[in-house]
């Protein structure tokens, strides 16, 4: 058995990555490759060592990092085609190293200019197909060129199986060599930190913009988002709006009627606005942290605020869980049916149920350090014992091939 990942990596962390390591670009493949996946250091990216052990050999490309495939071209003495360049390579790729076993990280990618039938039409060694499908892209047809579809997602996986795909649940770990790279670090902060996505006008985080708007009226919480701030101009056109809003309707109040105030009065007519543009919040967001640099950030404070997109239903496991409680930090997470999986005996006090829920469990831990002390070890225990890369593997290694 011989197996190859095809992954990706968001682009801005890879900028970031070539720009904290300036030389690195004009390393060799294998020099690039063993420093980006410290630098985006998480379980999927370990399999390979992990697959080494039991004698099978595995190897990832990621697609999107045009200087290492270059660094590739190079070393292979490879010319890619002038059209499709990126996909001529992976080809190739895939071509010389003659895997049996095939996993698809971003299914997305082959669902593209019939990619996927060529990769099978070049690449005839491969005899399994399992595809990674964490969250809903529209079309999902696709899966059905797969053999198996894992999901960290049980709602997804029951969706996938009540489809007739074959999908298995398997969740998302925490990688112990991550406690080597990031250090001990300074003494922690007694605040709460909350490292996310709050992509404005997506159904799926204005929940978690409304938490954190009531959260940061009482306690104090970074927050780091990549969110794309309005401009002087935009900012000034947004205030404008809502104030001439606001003094149509008194003018109507005083019985001044027109079309034009019966028109700006309305807040039916009012543009769409960024959910955050009008949000307090805004202000405080920091720019976002990625790979290892935002686990050496969230192992810096005490608590983390948590909460899952609608589409988890009723069942916890998000990323974010295990990174918290493996680095030692308090997790504050939404209500769910299996938090004890992750929460042991302190589910209860670090679930909550409503905003102000939340609010009250924080604030009554940051008074209790000897409780927060205990919690954070016995939780960190139980994640490297039963949320490790190595319970991932386990059971990967099971589902692609018994």
């Amino acid at each position: 058995m011989k197996v190859l990942i095809i992954s990706s990596i968001y682009i801005n962390h890879l900028l970031q990555i070539y720009k904290k390591h300036k030389k690195l670009k004009d390393s060799c493949y294998e020099d690039q490759y063993f420093k980006i996946k410290d630098e985006a250091i998480a379980s999927i990216g370990e399999w390979p060592d992990y697959f080494s052990k039991i004698d099978v050999e595995c190897k990832v490309i990621c697609v999107n990092n045009p200087i290492i495939q270059e660094t590739w071209c190079n070393e292979n003495y490879f010319e890619p085609e002038k059209e499709n360049s990126e996909f001529s390579i992976v080809i190739a790729q895939i071509r010389k190293f003659a895997p049996s076993h095939l996993i698809v990280m971003n299914p997305g990618y082959l669902n593209q200019d019939n990619r996927f039938d060529k990769l099978l039409h070049f690449c005839p060694s491969i005899k399994r197909k399992v595809c990674w499908y964490g969250a809903p892209s529209g079309e999902t047809s696709f899966l059905k060129n797969y053999d198996y579809v894992l999901s960290p997602s049980k709602n997804l996986t029951e969706k996938n199986l009540n489809d007739g795909l074959k999908c298995f649940h398997l969740n998302h770990a925490f990688e112990p060599r991550i406690l080597d790279l990031v250090g001990k670090g300074k003494q922690r902060k007694n605040k709460m930190c909350f490292i996310g996505s709050l992509n404005s006008g997506n159904e799926w985080y204005n929940r978690r913009i409304s938490y954190l708007e009531r959260i940061s009226k009482e306690i104090e919480i970074d927050i780091y988002s990549d969110v794309q701030k309005l401009n002087y101009y935009q900012r000034f056109k947004h205030t404008y709006i809502l104030k001439r809003h606001s003094l149509c309707k008194v003018l109507l109040q005083k019985n001044i009627e027109n079309k034009f105030l019966l028109n700006h009065s309305n807040k039916n007519n009012l543009p769409q606005f960024d959910r955050l543009a009008s949000s307090q919040i805004v202000k405080k967001i920091k720019p976002p942290r990625y790979g290892l640099d935002m686990l050496q950030l969230l192992s810096s404070y005490r608590f983390t605020f948590n909460m899952h997109i609608p589409l988890s239903g009723s069942s916890a496991g998000n990323l974010r869980v295990t990174e918290s409680l493996g680095l030692g930090t308090c997790l504050l997470t939404d209500s769910k049916t299996n938090n004890s999986e992750f929460l042991c005996n302190y589910t209860d006090i670090l679930s909550y149920n409503t905003a102000d829920d939340c609010i009250n469990k924080i604030i009554s831990l940051m008074n209790n350090n000897d409780l927060v002390d205990e919690i954070k070890t016995v939780l960190k225990e139980n994640t490297l014992l039963h949320h490790s890369t190595s319970n991932q593997f386990d059971r990967l290694n099971y589902i692609i091939t018994k």
